[in-house]
């Protein structure tokens, strides 16, 4: 039971400092620079040195965003890690365990139904809190 609790933690801890350290908002950047690259090079009425400055602009701001996502990364997955592991260390139960349960199929699976209805639960509630203004 404390492996699954631990588990819980490490995914449901991880998750969320990917929210909140702008991981997710920057992923969603890059696709929208990437589709606005994309445009640049189909834009006819662009002259070639127009279009070199604007990728050049946007190669920059990429480079910045793998940046920001790898070290958002490392931090979101290395807090919940680290305190998973010093919970164990002190703590019952082992890191052993935590990390089987984390990859037994129960487990993802479980995880899984739980992510997808915590999702569509806030879908639901942005889509009425835009309602409400």
């Amino acid at each position: 039971m404390i492996s699954w609790l631990a588990a819980a933690f490490l995914v449901a801890a991880s998750l969320i400092l990917l929210k909140v350290l702008g991981v997710v908002d920057n992923s969603l950047e890059v696709i929208r620079l990437s589709s606005h690259s994309a445009s640049v090079f189909a834009d006819k009425a662009l002259s070639d040195r127009q279009k070199e400055k604007e990728l050049q602009r946007v190669t920059l701001s990429l480079f910045k965003l793998f940046f920001f996502i790898m070290a958002g990364s490392a931090v979101a997955l290395g807090i919940p890690t680290g305190l998973t592991w010093l919970f164990h260390s002190v703590g019952p139960g082992t890191w052993e365990d935590t990390l089987d349960t984390t990859l037994s199929w129960p487990f993802i699976l479980a995880s899984s139904l739980v992510g997808t209805a915590v999702y569509f639960a806030f879908i639901r509630k942005g889509s009425q809190d835009a309602g409400d203004v």
